[in-house]
């Protein structure tokens, strides 16, 4: 007996098959992965993997699930009982009546899952700079970071006009699964059969281009979030190029923890990194600098540290001075006439205090615990903010106190004269 299909076409098929009661009935499960931030999703994912873009594939992937997984219950759920009902008559198996009948009929719906996936996958792919992953999204931050409108515009209008063409041409896919084979000149079902057959082997292509091994010949540096990172990776291309002939490639952008765990991983993705020899003590080793033997400079003890667990070498110092400074508004030297960080104390209960994300961490004794604690400050306010955007609060009136740097001159990092002052110990 010959199983009538009745012009039922398996459309496309789903290698993992849902179509169990633990799915169709837990709604929890579905939805497991939908409340975890996406940047947290691939911080997760990159401690297993590795930074670069196979953690990005691998997240977009496990963050698109729930919508797939939800219309795939759903389509199957709203199936014909009597449909069913006849191909068990008919002596089909649960695989095959699953493949021939019951996916085919639930694919519009399945289909507007994956529709939903993709354009949510763009705007979640942004977050994909944070773990070497490249994108629009280094582009965003910097804009943010650098006040610049152009960048910030044109990432995301690219991000915009990517999203809506996905859209557009998934909605046109989904058009075609909801009308019907007799509807449609063969030419035309040839032509979109071929083009899905196209679209799917090209992603396909990108993803395993992703996980092939890079040509790893010259020197390996992955390029930094913040302008003196930047400004320094340049210079170290332009030199070794010209000077020694060694091809440098500057890889996507990379947080400094993560470009040191890169640096220091069994197959290391990177030969070489700008960074600052406190934040290796303090961020990287987790010590202080109480833990600096007496006679011995920061530098030193931290080369040899280096040397001793990580098998590096810091090749010389740049001049660079990146010591925390106290800077307030001029406001606040105007009207309470401030020349120590002593002096805030009495005042601090009518001051807004804002400060990086790093300064508010417990490495090392030059953060915000053990400065108020030292000092017994006690800030109206005290927020974590982006590096750069805290000069721009400032200048609106959002704050009043914030940490900036010194660098060899002595004078605040970043800051415009009159506005800000600089308070010693």
């Amino acid at each position: 007996m010959k199983y009538a299909k009745n012009n039922i076409h398996s459309r496309f098929y789903i290698f993992i098959i849902l179509k169990t009661e633990f799915f169709r009935k837990d709604g929890f499960s579905q939805s497991l992965l939908f409340p975890v931030c996406g940047t947290s999703l691939l911080g997760i994912i990159m401690v297993f993997i590795g930074p670069g873009k196979p953690t990005v594939i691998v997240g977009l992937a496990l963050y698109s699930l729930l919508p797939i997984v939800r219309n795939t219950c759903l389509g199957l759920d709203q199936v014909p009982e009597h449909l069913i009902e006849a191909g068990r008559g008919m002596g089909m198996t649960r695989t095959y009546r699953l493949v021939h009948v019951e996916i085919p009929i639930a694919a519009p719906i399945i289909f507007t899952g994956i529709r939903i996936a993709a354009v949510n996958a763009i705007g979640t792919a942004v977050f994909a700079s944070f773990v070497g992953g490249g994108g629009l999204g280094s582009v965003i931050t910097t804009g943010i970071r650098q006040e610049d409108m152009q960048a910030i515009l044109g990432g995301t209008g690219v991000l915009m006009a990517a999203a809506l063409v996905l859209d557009l041409l998934m909605g046109m896919a989904e058009r075609y699964l909801n009308s019907r084979d007799s509807q449609r000149p063969r030419g035309r079902r040839m032509a979109a059969r071929g083009a899905a057959v196209l679209s799917c082997a090209a992603a396909l292509a990108l993803c395993v281009y992703a996980f092939l091994p890079k040509s790893t010949a010259g020197l390996l540096l992955y390029e930094g979030q913040f302008s003196e990172v930047q400004l320094v990776n340049s210079m170290i291309k332009q030199l070794v190029e010209d000077r020694h002939g060694i091809p440098v490639t500057i890889q996507d952008e990379m947080t400094a923890v993560n470009n040191f765990n890169a640096l220091t991983a069994a197959n290391h993705s990177c030969d070489l990194m700008y960074t600052w020899d406190g934040t290796l003590l303090t961020t990287i080793m987790g010590l202080d600098t109480t833990d600096i033997p007496e006679g011995q400079t920061l530098y030193d003890f931290v080369n040899e540290k280096m040397n001793e667990e990580y098998d590096l070498q810091l090749l010389g110092k740049i001049g660079v001075n990146n010591t925390y400074v106290i800077g307030v508004t001029q406001e606040v030297v105007d009207t309470y006439h401030p020349e120590t960080i002593s002096d805030l104390v009495p005042i601090a209960g009518e001051l807004r205090f804002c400060a990086e994300q790093d300064f508010f961490t417990d490495a090392g004794n030059m953060k915000f615990g053990p400065m108020v604690e030292t000092y017994g400050l006690n800030f109206q306010v005290a927020n974590p903010v982006d590096i750069m955007m805290k000069y721009t609060l400032i200048e609106q009136g959002a704050y009043d106190v914030m940490v900036v740097y010194a660098i060899h001159s002595g004078s605040p990092v970043g800051t415009k004269p009159g506005n800000f002052f600089r308070t010693s110990v």
